[in-house]
């Protein structure tokens, strides 16, 4: 084959703000506001081309329709900042997004964000404090939208070109139809409400400093690529809002300053982080025998899946067969766990074991400093989460009436 591509991207940007800052000396306070407008446009475009063969002969003639998408975000926003004797701070946002992915009705999202701000060092019971330099205590609540679906025209009813394998025959000759494609008109931006409290403390003077956050988001009518009943749509899947997820978990963090010298300077950080993840609504109708949304694509075979989401458990869990192993630890290929009892091994044995997801995450740095010379390094960890062996498996060799080995490994990243 001889076959020629082309890709044209553009991509517009305009940002455009007014900033006002007023100092209240009678009240010893501040306002800082601020209002802005953005205009993001992505466009890509393919022009199509004959195909050829090695020889030079036409395989299959240009599509006489170019490709051409389009998608624009606009956003209106404004924030304000208000702090009173630098002891309490107050700031609230509101964001008023427009994405063209969605239909004239559900184009428009709001999302509005309040925090407060405790300054607890600047008490007088505390300020001057040598021992406990600085103590913060935070609160917070906002709203966010995504609206990244990967399709520009997810709401709109359109045609497309059919394969050339499934073209319409009109006496000797044969045409490429075009087929509708499948849309969901009332497609729209999902939403995730965040609730955060927090402390900053430092001691000596700054030389020991840290914060301890605690975390909960609720994400609703989540943006999901689902299957659809036969017959209710042009596609068997499609993105649509379906869910909602859970999203909680602490986070904690200390630094030090260990040397401080002339020449030479010694700079430490760890962090901690506790998350758990879990799903809480997928059907638009409760369905308590619905088991979940198959995804994870493997190799292997057409439409197979070794991921779910599935009600109550960590999204993408791994959906397999229990294996059964020898005494000495070894899986015996081929043969799994009856979970149900029912005396034959089949779907309904499958269940959730382990997630990509880690449940808790570590992170150490480091930097020293001496003269003209700088040494650093960064470390971090996961722990809790698994990969499936995708390589490992396609590799396999099977032996007849043997089933799939999934393999599973620990992950581990620094």
């Amino acid at each position: 084959m001889n076959n020629k591509y082309e890709q044209t991207k553009k991509n517009k940007l305009l940002d455009f703000y007014l900033n006002y800052v007023k100092d209240l000396k009678s009240i010893r306070s501040r306002l800082d506001v601020t209002a802005g407008y953005g205009y993001q446009d992505f466009m890509r475009m393919s022009p199509n081309y004959a195909d050829y063969r090695a020889n030079g002969q036409e395989f299959a003639p240009a599509n006489p329709f170019p490709f051409e998408t389009q998608n624009t975000l606009v956003s209106f926003y404004g924030r304000a900042n208000f702090s009173i004797k630098s002891k309490y701070l107050f700031t609230a946002t509101l964001r008023r997004d427009g994405s063209s992915r969605f239909s004239p009705d559900t184009r428009w999202g709001m999302f509005p964000s309040a925090a407060f701000a405790w300054n607890i060092s600047e008490e007088s019971f505390l300020k001057g404090n040598t021992v406990l330099s600085n103590l913060k205590l935070r609160l917070g609540y906002g709203v966010t939208g995504q609206q990244e679906i990967g399709n520009d025209y997810a709401y709109i009813a359109n045609y497309t070109l059919g394969a050339e394998t499934a073209q319409y025959q009109f006496g000797n000759t044969f045409y490429q139809v075009q087929r509708p494609v499948g849309y969901d008109a009332n497609i729209k931006w999902e939403e995730t409400k965040t609730i955060n409290i927090g402390i900053d403390f430092g001691f000596l003077n700054g030389r020991i400093s840290g914060s301890i956050d605690y975390y909960n988001k609720e994400t609703i009518d989540l943006l999901s690529f689902i299957d659809v009943l036969a017959g209710t749509n042009f596609t068997n899947r499609i993105f649509t809002n379906v869910g909602d997820m859970n999203n909680k978990g602490i986070e904690f963090t200390l630094n030090g300053n260990i040397i401080r010298k002339t020449k030479l300077t010694w700079d430490a950080g760890f962090n901690i982080t506790y998350n758990k993840n879990e799903v809480t609504r997928l059907t638009k109708v409760d369905d308590p025998t619905f088991i979940g949304v198959a995804t994870g694509g493997i190799s292997g075979g057409v439409g197979n899946t070794i991921q779910i989401h599935s009600i109550g458990y960590r999204p993408s869990s791994f959906f397999v067969l229990q294996q059964v192993y020898t005494d000495q630890k070894k899986p015996i290929e081929g043969l799994y766990v009856d979970r149900n009892k029912d005396g034959v091994i089949n779907n309904l044995d499958y269940y959730r074991y382990q997630s990509p997801e880690p449940t808790v995450v570590l992170g150490f740095n480091t930097a020293v400093s001496y003269e003209k010379w700088n040494f650093s390094t960064v470390l971090r960890a996961n722990f809790g989460n698994y990969m499936y062996n995708n390589i490992f498996s396609g590799n396999g060799v099977f032996q007849p009436g043997s089933q799939l080995f999934l393999m599973l490994t620990s992950n581990y990243n620094q």
